[in-house]
């Protein structure tokens, strides 16, 4: 698995988990970048 597949997956878990919390400590999915 090549490592931009990793980031690319990682970063829709952590997007779609934000996205699921909704109103988060960050205040939403643009908060964790």
């Amino acid at each position: 698995m090549s490592a931009k597949k990793v980031l690319v997956l990682f970063g829709a878990v952590t997007f779609g988990a934000s996205v699921l919390v909704g109103c988060g400590e960050d205040g939403g999915p643009a908060g964790l970048r």
